[in-house]
């Protein structure tokens, strides 16, 4: 009977497991697609408008002639308006002289009288803002706010064709700088177009610098940034057709930096499918000194990515960025799509229409998040989601530090949500995250101070010297002070894993599983495994407290729960000094109840558990002494160290099965997980090993 259970349980788990990891782990590249086919079904919001009314443009600029030395100067709102006027113009040669000239700002303007501002929502002031070049070609000039503020903006319409791009400007090629926006309001329904208040798109050879909002920001189906809807850049396609393929590809970016957004954005339709970000919605390109300051409202039943700095990146750099916004997730019923980071939604590394046009190396570093980060599916203090999908290039988080609230229903991670390995790079890693930090108490969802689910199955991963210092405390089964969730996707091959000189010092509660690096190592029962695989775990420390409070909880100093099978892993060097405590009372089980059904409890000072990760009862494990200490173990532990203590509610509680080691708790020790310890110390625990039919391992100081 009890073995028909553990099948019955592993099988749920499993299922349950593939379900929370694997069908929400879809690439991005397959969301979009699945979104582009369902947006065929779904009507885009098309509202009732008033006719819009523009200002008369001037007869001329205020002065200069255009050139670098002389700018056009503009000191009104007329001639502000003269500037698109004169792009868009019908003679073709004197278009493009405007559109590659530059310009300065004399005074501030003012398109709109704002005294009524707080009720444009609902009520239009006197004038609309058509984009600088909306229709027509890119702007390619500099545009120089010299300081000055414009006010007043108002754009109130819906995108007929998803080529229109709105905001100050539609499309820059060129440099815009030193402008504010303030006071100014942005609603765009219709179909999918851009919007950002200082441009729609910044091209691949674009920059905008210095430039500031507090624009007040409503979405339908757009890809929306309060500075910037989207940007272009990488590699330039036709200029590579015949290089080598040996040789590196010419890439060129766009540029943001110096930027800060205080504005809100609120996303109006709830079933939309694209991304918000604080500076910009989606991005190619780079990212500078940027700092969100605003609010983002979004809804939880969309299949979108929110990010303070951006909603939605590619390739490129964010750095020395900040947000200390809020970002918060509207939440329903309907769906767990939607995800949330403090500086990035997500980061989509892929690959595109083969190597000559896949992304190049992306790198997120110096980052700071100490505002609110609220998600649905997946929210991370860093990044929401990341993912290096089948590219040869790196991807680098590194220096960043969390400070601000991060909660998610689903998985909260103090760096980043959620990370899944799915690319190989042939010249080095694949991803590394280095030297990031998590400070900040995190309580909602799966909880990891650093990575809440890591996904992997091919490429190298490392992470490296990042620390977490927070409470963590998890509603859902998992809580680690590095890592929470870690699974081995379907088939994994050619992957090294290496997580090194790692550190909690926060105490840790969880209501299943928990471990102060990891909490939980798995993978589907019948994978078929690639040859070249490896984990290794080394230098790594944990000093707060661990606690959980179910009487069928795994929890481990460094591990909570090691069910990597077939996977050769090496945990090396590492310490345990926090406390391992075990609260759920273990009330009075009768004989026949134990019959039925077996409950355990198990702690272990460096692991808790060694096999494969059922929910309930380990009664099926067939102990197989051969299988501990074996010199060609899989999971070889080698000079680690714990001095923490135990505490466990009712220790000797009669009929559980209760397994607590200095070293490991327990390990069904059956072929796949076979173990050796070497060189390892313990105290406080009565054994190394809390299997009392196996031979004991480490040495008890």
């Amino acid at each position: 009977m009890k073995r028909i259970l553990v099948l019955l349980l592993s099988l749920v788990l499993l299922i349950s497991a593939m379900t929370a990891c694997g069908s929400n782990s879809k690439t991005t590249e397959e969301a979009t697609n699945e979104s582009q086919t369902e947006a065929v079904q779904y009507e885009y919001e098309v509202r009732e408008l008033p006719e819009a009314k523009y200002i008369t443009p001037a007869s001329d600029f205020a002065g200069g002639d255009g050139t670098e030395s002389n700018p056009y100067q503009i000191s009104n709102a007329a001639e502000l308006v003269l500037l698109h006027e004169r792009i868009v113009s019908d003679s073709e040669t004197r278009k493009k002289d405007y559109v590659k000239a530059c310009y300065v700002l004399t005074d501030d303007i003012t398109v709109n009288d704002t005294a009524d501002f707080d009720k444009w929502e609902t009520k239009a002031p006197e004038y609309s803002w058509q984009p600088i070049g909306f229709g027509t070609d890119d702007f390619a000039g500099v545009f120089d706010g010299d300081g000055h503020t414009i006010s007043g903006l108002y754009i109130n319409t819906n995108c007929k064709d998803t080529s229109e791009n709105y905001g100050l400007f539609a499309r820059v090629a060129g440099t815009v700088k030193n402008v504010t926006i303030s006071q100014s309001y942005f609603a765009v329904s219709g179909v999918n177009g851009t919007l950002g208040s200082i441009a729609g798109v910044l091209t691949d050879t674009g920059a905008i610098e210095n430039c500031n909002s507090s624009a007040v920001i409503s979405c339908y189906d757009t890809l929306t940034g309060g500075i910037v809807g989207q940007s272009f850049g990488g590699v330039v396609s036709g200029l590579n057709d015949k290089k080598d393929e040996n040789e590196e590809r010419e890439t060129r970016y766009s540029s943001i930096s110096g930027c800060t957004f205080t504005g809100t954005i609120t996303q109006v339709k709830d079933h939309a499918q694209w991304y918000l970000g604080g500076i910009i919605g989606s991005c190619h390109g780079n990212i500078d000194k940027c700092i969100n300051n605003g609010t983002i409202n979004f809804a939880a039943d969309n299949v979108d990515s929110v990010g303070g700095i951006a909603g939605m990146m590619y390739d490129g750099t964010v750095s020395d960025c900040k947000n200390t916004g809020t970002l918060r997730c509207k939440t329903t019923e309907e769906s767990n799509h939607a995800v949330a980071g403090g500086i990035i939604g997500t980061l989509f590394f892929s690959s595109t229409g083969g190597e000559k046009y896949m992304s190049r190396e992306a790198a997120v570093y110096k980052c700071e998040n100490s505002g609110t980060v609220e998600g649905q599916l997946y929210a991370g203090g860093i990044i929401g989601q990341l993912s290096d999908n089948r590219n040869l290039y790196t991807v680098t988080v590194s220096d960043c530090t969390n400070s601000g609230t991060v909660a998610a229903v689903e998985y909260s991670g103090g760096v980043i949500g959620y990370l899944y390995a799915i690319g190989k790079n042939k010249d080095g890693e694949s991803i590394v995250i280095r030297d990031c930090e998590n400070t900040a108490d995190l309580s909602k969802g799966t909880v990891g101070g650093i990575i809440s689910n890591f996904m992997s199955t091919s490429g190298d991963v490392t992470i490296k010297d990042c620390k977490n210092s927070g409470a963590l405390s998890s509603d859902g089964q998992h809580c680690g002070g590095i890592i929470s969730y870690w699974m081995m996707d379907s088939s994994p091959s050619n992957s090294h894993i290496v997580i090194e000189e790692c550190e909690n010092t926060g105490e840790i509660n969880t209501t299943l599983h928990a471990g102060g690096i990891i909490s939980f190592m798995d993978m589907p029962v019948s994978l078929d495994m690639g040859k070249n695989l490896s984990v290794s775990i080394s230098d790594c420390k944990n000093s707060g407290k661990i606690t959980t409070g179910s009487t069928n909880g795994y929890i481990g100093g460094i591990l909570g729960n090691w069910g990597m099978k077939d996977i050769p892993t090496v945990l090396s060097e590492c310490t345990n000094s926090g406390t391992l405590s075990i609260t759920a009372a273990a009330d009075k089980m009768t004989e026949e109840e134990a019959k039925i059904m077996t409950i355990s409890r198990i702690a272990g000072g460096i692991v808790g558990r060694v096999g494969r990760g059922l929910l309930l009862t380990t009664d099926h494990d067939e102990s197989k002494e051969k299988n501990v200490q074996a010199k060609n173990a899989v999971l070889k532990i080698t000079d680690c160290k714990n001095t923490g203590k135990k505490e466990i509610v009712n220790e000797n509680a009669p009929f559980y099965q209760n397994w607590f080691g200095g070293i490991i708790g327990n390990t069904s020790a059956e072929n796949g997980f076979s173990v050796l310890v070497e060189n390892c110390t313990y105290t406080g625990f009565e054994r190394g090993l809390g299997n009392e039919s196996l031979p004991d391992v480490g040495i008890k100081n």
